[in-house]
């Protein structure tokens, strides 16, 4: 009996040997099993951080938001200037026709002088000549011709001196508006030469490449927050 004894005790403790290891056996597999799961999401975190990487290498001309910042402020900097020397060019334009259209119809007064301008000395040299024929022909008549002689040379010469006078602010004025339009076409080389620096040809490309580069770079943050939040101070060989 005791021998029986003996041996069922030695079984049994074998059994109970035998059950720890088997539940150890179910728990390293459940950990095995959940670390495999982990790795293979990790995995597959590292691969689409490494396409977002590649995505974000492949726009060319951007590199970082320092240099997207910069070249933005460099961009509005000029198409704001570039929108103030049209609405002034828009402007000078306007002027110009409007002087214009006023000294047309200021030409035919060049010569001999406008209605009312001309009117007093015009009406001096009747005087003049009535007063020559009926009364003085000496002293008071050929006296107001004279004045009145004096008087129309003087408007006329006035109005040619305000037309050639118009003339010159006319010329000046386009002058200046072309200035302005060499200055506008100088700020379209030099947004040319700007964008050429991202490889760009318009500055709705650079916008769309822009938006993507930005696009790609909140993904790769987020994709980077989430890898650092499943290995949680390890790395992946430690799960490996």
């Amino acid at each position: 009996v005791i021998e029986q004894y003996e041996n069922a005790k030695a079984l049994l403790d074998k059994n109970e040997q035998r059950k720890q290891i088997e539940a150890s056996i179910r728990d390293l597999k459940q950990k095995y099993d959940q670390a495999e799961e982990l790795l293979g999401e990790l995995n597959g975190l590292m691969n689409r951080l490494e396409a977002a990487g590649e995505a974000l290498r492949s726009i060319e001309g951007l590199e970082n938001e320092q240099q997207i910042l910069e070249f933005r402020k460099g961009l509005d900097a000029i198409q704001y200037k570039r929108t103030d020397t049209e609405k002034d060019l828009a402007m000078r334009a306007r002027e110009i026709a409007e002087a214009k259209e006023k000294l047309e119809k200021r030409r035919s007064q060049v010569f001999f002088g406008s209605g009312r301008s001309i009117a007093v000395p015009v009406t001096i040299v009747i005087v003049g000549v009535i007063g020559a024929v009926f009364f003085s022909p000496y002293f008071l008549g050929l006296g107001l011709t004279i004045l009145g002689a004096a008087l129309l040379v003087i408007t006329v010469v006035r109005e040619r001196t305000a037309f050639i006078r118009e003339e010159i602010s006319i010329a000046d004025l386009e002058m200046r508006l072309q200035k302005m339009k060499e200055a506008l076409g100088g700020l379209g080389n030099k947004q040319s030469e700007l964008l050429a620096g991202v490889k760009c040809r318009t500055v709705g490309e650079f916008e769309k490449k822009e938006k993507d580069f930005r696009s790609r770079v909140a993904e790769k943050g987020s994709l980077e927050a989430q890898l650092k939040g499943m290995l949680r101070g390890k790395t992946i060989e430690d799960f490996q």
